[in-house]
């Protein structure tokens, strides 16, 4: 008897260790990304590869098209979001309300439109590929499956890194940022779920935002507590912040709604909706200095990519018409994609 108990605590401890292991990853700079993690966090319409620009094609009910300027491909049967290009395929997902093969992750071959492949069945948002790897959220009706989780980019080797509802999934330089709506908190942690961390000020104020954006060490968000405006802005109506990473330097920057941040050009972009001028975009330094006003009319959007040719703003109806938008760098001119 005593054998038997001292084999099942060896198989146990083995077990354990197993599962450990399988929690850790190796992912070393430099970090190949199928899509700009910053294009995943604002629903992943858009990719480019070379001269191939892939997108949701507003026109062909919400599949996957890709152009090179002259010539057009769709993918049939692949209503998407979430896009990302990684080797021979396009990882993208659907949810059943909008695809017939039903909600999932999937991957279709980039030379072969007819080789859809599913990864996964559950309701994903955000999914950003690293190296082998794809993180991503899942949300179910089955509540239990909530969290947040990382795979190989072939769905093997799922693990679940947090429990829970998340609101957003941003990766940073070898960390992962996300929020939470319990307190509309924002944490990071390491890709193997270690190193959890809450993002506080340098005074240990934890911020409140279920919008934000992480680049050089900064972290911008939208504040969510008029404590929080009236004890740090000053009282101002500012309510664009950014802060280091470390929680030093707090600064607010601006009124509206945050945007995205293009590397190229060193800009971060905001909008606004005023039901006298109607819907506003600007772009500003880092530093919250220099805002100008790109747009300003009837023209509406949920969503901004960055891509090498500008910016992308998608319109998203899906029970109606849905517009996708172009805007060239500098002070180009708004117009209709693909139409």
């Amino acid at each position: 008897m005593r054998i038997g108990i001292q084999t099942a605590v060896i198989l146990t401890f083995i077990l354990l260790l197993s599962s450990c292991n399988h929690l850790k990853v190796d992912l070393e700079p430099p970090y190949q990304t199928g899509n700009n993690p910053l294009n995943i966090r604002q629903f992943g319409f858009v990719a480019q590869d070379n001269e191939w620009l892939y997108y949701i094609d507003a026109q062909n009910n919400h599949n996957i098209s890709r152009t090179d300027g002259d010539v057009k491909e769709t993918y049939d049967n692949t209503y998407a979001r979430g896009l990302n290009l990684d080797g021979d395929y396009i990882y993208f997902a659907s949810h059943s309300s909008d695809f017939e093969g039903s909600s999932g992750l999937y991957r279709v071959s980039i030379d072969n439109p007819q080789d859809v492949e599913k990864i996964h069945k559950h309701h994903t948002n955000s999914p950003i590929i690293i190296n082998d790897y794809i993180f991503y959220t899942i949300q179910d009706d089955n509540r239990e499956n909530n969290g947040l989780y990382r795979s190989k980019v072939d769905g093997t080797e799922q693990v679940q890194l947090v429990e829970g509802m998340i609101n957003a999934l941003q990766w940073s330089d070898g960390w992962i940022y996300y929020a939470i709506p319990s307190g509309t908190k924002v944490l990071k942690m390491k890709p193997d779920g270690d190193d959890k961390t809450e993002i506080t000020t340098e005074n240990e104020v934890k911020i409140s935002a279920t919008n934000f954006l992480v680049f050089d060490d900064w972290i911008y968000f939208e504040n969510e507590d008029r404590l929080f405006n009236s004890r740090f802005g000053d009282q101002s109506t500012f309510n664009i912040y950014r802060m280091k990473l470390d929680g030093s330097k707090l600064e607010d920057l601006a009124e509206g709604k945050l945007e995205t941040y293009d590397e190229s050009s060193n800009y971060v972009y905001f909008s606004s909706e005023k039901f006298d001028s109607g819907d506003t975009l600007y772009r500003m330094n880092p530093d919250g200095s220099n805002k100008v006003q790109l747009y300003q009319g009837d023209k509406e959007w949920n969503w901004i990519n960055i891509t090498e040719d500008g910016l992308y703003l998608l319109d998203w109806t899906p029970e109606e018409q849905t517009f996708l938008y172009h805007l060239e760098r500098g002070d180009g001119e708004l117009k209709q994609f693909d139409e």
